[in-house]
C-alpha cells in the first residue's frame, strides 16, 4: 500500500473542490443527502448552459434570473427589445416551460367570459396550457399561459417556436379582450 504524505492527503484549503466539499459536508446530514444536493447542483448548471446556448443561437436574451425552492431555473425572455415572457424549470420537472402571464382586471372579466371559448380554442390549437388565478384582493385575474418542452425535444428551434407562438397568441388575446 502506498504511503501518502500529509500534504498529499488533502486538497489545498483554497481549492474550489475543497471549499465545495467542506460546505456540503457542513450542510448535509449524510452522504445520500450530499449526493442529492450535488446532483441537483450539476443538473442546474447543465440545464442553464443548455438553455443559454439555445437562447443565444436563436437571438433570445435571458434576463432577470432567479432560483427558488421550487424553481431550478427562471429567466425572463427578451427579444426585439421587449420581454416576451419567461422560461422556467422546476427541480424535478422533465423539461422547460415557456410562458406569459396576462392580467385581466375585474371590470373586464365579463368580456373574458364572453370570449372564453374562442381563447381556449386558440390556446389549444397552439399547444398552450392555461390556468387562472385571481389576486388576493379579487381585482385582477391572471391567465397563466405555458408551453411545455420536454427534455427530448428541447433545442433552439423548439425554444424559438414556443416563444414566438406564445407571443402571437398573447397578442391575439389582447386584441380580443382588454388586458395587460
Amino acid at each position: 500500500m502506498r504511503r501518502f504524505s500529509e500534504e498529499e492527503k488533502c486538497l489545498p484549503p483554497d481549492d474550489a473542490r475543497s471549499i465545495l466539499l467542506k460546505t456540503i459536508t457542513q450542510l448535509t446530514a449524510n452522504s445520500a443527502e450530499a449526493e442529492t444536493l450535488l446532483q441537483q447542483s450539476a443538473d442546474y448548471f447543465r440545464h442553464k448552459r443548455l438553455l443559454q446556448t439555445h437562447a443565444a443561437s436563436c437571438g433570445l436574451n435571458l434576463v432577470n434570473e432567479f432560483i427558488s425552492e421550487c424553481m431550478q431555473i427562471y429567466f425572463e425572455v427578451q427579444a426585439e427589445g421587449a420581454i416576451k415572457g419567461f422560461i422556467s424549470r422546476g427541480w424535478d420537472e422533465p423539461g422547460f416551460r415557456v410562458g406569459q402571464v396576462v392580467m385581466v382586471t375585474i371590470e373586464h372579466v365579463p368580456e373574458l367570459q364572453l370570449h372564453a371559448q374562442e381563447i381556449m380554442q386558440l390556446l389549444a390549437r397552439n399547444g398552450i396550457a392555461i390556468t387562472t388565478d385571481p389576486d388576493d384582493e379579487q381585482t385582477v385575474h391572471y391567465l397563466n399561459l405555458t408551453i411545455n418542452i420536454p427534455d427530448a425535444g428541447f433545442n433552439a428551434a423548439t425554444l424559438s417556436q414556443a416563444v414566438w407562438t406564445m407571443d402571437a397568441c398573447v397578442e391575439q388575446i389582447k386584441k380580443t379582450i382588454p388586458c395587460k
